[in-house]
């Protein structure tokens, strides 16, 4: 719908007929258009997007993401195994088949028959097509399990980390988050309480003083009955605070408990690497490399990287791997590790090829819809075959849901919609960054105050008028940036490198250089005394 004068499109706000004129309202003013020009009439699609816990949850199979496919019926132990078929695409039809069926007692209750498929789909107008991979929690989960997967080899073959030691690192992980869990409720108290306290315990000392105040002839001012009803007065004072006063020492006390048992197991883990040496420190070199480009938060440290920081390390894994970690790896000494040369060679390549090789595949993947071409497609089915090549080959696991859901299920959705670049789920991460932002605007208000602050925000964002103004804003921005020729040209070449960069590492895979690496579990079983048996399948890292 054209709009008239400066209104660019329209809003329908009434159904009409032959006897029955539309009418037409501005999404910026609210203001009723009497006169328009007709200009063409659009489908609505609707989609979802999110994260797999939220389709689960959508679909009636709640905790069973990680189990069951979103789009199929498969479960891991079928999507795992190389060559398998593809799975049946469910349908909210076959969905509800199942249901009756079990409820019926024309199928027994098993988890088998069940499918994950345990309570009634929130949504029962959306196609389970129409549910988008979502890219960006996929490139999240698989960029923190390649890292992972490198330095549990790292812990295997060059630090040669006991069991004892590994255990004692997962411990050591949970005390952290208690900490930081107990430093944030500690936070949240003083900010909803400590002003309180501070009045409270402020009024009372003034009353006590006030009971003590003496004339010139050092006589007390007030009366044994003024002096009773301060009494009162205080004593009531002080049984608002004790239960503050209690819960906040206790607080303190909790804080103070996990703070020296998170610094008894840093001891312990200090003293591990004391005893190994050199090699002892490789692991941490490596995360001190990693923040020196800016990638923070490394696993070790006890959190999973971002979006945006994983798409930083995939951009620069030639640089990481290939430079900065082969030279922390290789300056220890041959005979003090079990990863010999040849190895630490291959491992580092391979692992560049495949963060090269999945950057390529989200970046084909964010094509818009309508700007997915059969070039495209193509190439984007070639990464992808890659991809999952060199991770079979790398020994990583194949029963997560968003590694089976790129190998079987990504194509097809962007052929069906002809690009997905638009559905992705990255507003819904933009969601908790604002709202991160209005948690520290509001970190000294009252709950009651901070939630009508944050609606009032929230409402203010999603007018289209407001919308508008910053779409007008980043436009001149980009409008500038493209006057900047020398940044702009710097940009194009960036991007032509890395596509240089992709295109290597997918022919380098298709030619058939690389093999399944050997299990370097197996290798340390007995150096280690470390029974890894039940671990030792393909990909069960």
């Amino acid at each position: 719908m054209g709009g008239v004068g400066e209104y660019l499109h329209t809003l329908q706000f009434q159904k009409h007929d032959a006897n029955t004129p539309p009418k037409f309202v501005c999404p910026l003013t609210h203001e009723s258009i009497d006169s328009f020009e007709f200009i063409r009439m659009c489908d609505i699609r609707v989609v979802i997007t999110g994260d797999l816990a939220f389709y689960a949850a959508c679909l009636g199979k709640v905790n069973g993401s990680g189990v069951w496919c979103t789009w199929c019926n498969l479960s891991f132990k079928e999507w795992e195994v190389q060559g398998h078929a593809m799975g049946d695409s469910w349908t909210l039809e076959k969905m509800n088949s199942v249901r009756e069926q079990i409820a019926n007692g024309e199928l027994a209750n098993t988890p088998a028959n069940r499918k994950g498929i345990t309570q009634i789909e929130l949504l029962d107008c959306v196609d389970i097509m129409c549910y988008i991979y979502p890219i960006l929690h996929s490139e999240i989960g698989l960029g923190n399990y390649l890292l992972n997967s490198f330095f549990d080899w790292l812990d295997f073959r060059i630090e040669e980390v006991p069991q004892e030691e590994k255990e004692l690192r997962i411990d050591f992980g949970k005390v952290m988050v208690e900490v930081e869990e107990k430093e944030e409720e500690w936070d949240s108290f003083n900010n909803i309480n400590g002003d309180e306290i501070a009045r409270l315990t402020l009024e009372r000392s003034d009353l006590r003083k006030m009971k003590k105040f003496r004339d010139d002839e050092g006589k007390l001012m007030h009366t044994p009955a003024e002096r009773k009803e301060l009494d009162a007065m205080i004593s009531e004072l002080g049984d608002e605070l004790k239960p503050l006063n209690t819960e906040k020492k206790k607080r303190k006390e909790d804080i103070a408990l996990k703070r020296k048992i998170f610094m008894k197991y840093k001891k312990k883990l200090d003293d591990y690497k004391k005893k190994r040496g050199k090699k002892g420190t490789v692991r941490l070199e490596l995360e001190k490399k990693l923040m020196e480009y800016g990638i923070k938060r490394p696993p070790y440290h006890g959190g999973d990287f971002t979006g945006v920081t994983i798409k930083d390390v995939l951009q620069a894994i030639d640089k990481l791997f290939g430079v900065e970690f082969k030279n922390i790896i290789l300056s220890v000494n041959e005979s003090e590790r079990s990863g010999k040369d040849t190895e630490v060679n291959q491992i580092l390549e391979m692992y560049t090829h495949l963060g090269f090789l999945l950057d390529g595949v989200y970046s084909l993947a964010r094509t818009r819809n309508g700007e997915l071409t059969v070039d495209k497609l193509n190439l984007c089915r070639r990464m992808v075959t890659a991809v999952l090549e060199m991770w079979r080959n790398l020994r990583l696991s194949m029963r997560g849901p968003k590694i089976h859901g790129m190998e079987d299920h990504l194509l097809e959705q962007m052929e069906r919609f002809n690009g997905i670049g638009d559905f992705l789920e990255d507003f819904v991460e933009q969601s908790h960054q604002d709202g991160v932002r209005d948690e520290l605007r509001t970190r000294n208000l009252k709950r009651s105050r901070a939630f009508i602050s944050h609606s009032h925000w929230e409402w203010k964002r999603n007018q289209l008028s407001i919308i508008k103004a910053k779409e007008k804003i980043n436009l001149k921005i980009r409008q500038r940036k493209k006057r900047k020729t020398v940044a702009g040209e710097k940009k194009v070449q960036a991007k032509l490198t890395r596509d240089e960069r992709r295109m290597g590492s997918l022919l380098a895979v298709e030619s058939g250089k690389y093999s399944m690496v050997a299990s370097y579990k197996r290798y340390n079983e007995v150096e280690l005394d470390d029974d890894d048996s039940n671990n030792d399948s393909d990909g069960d890292t």
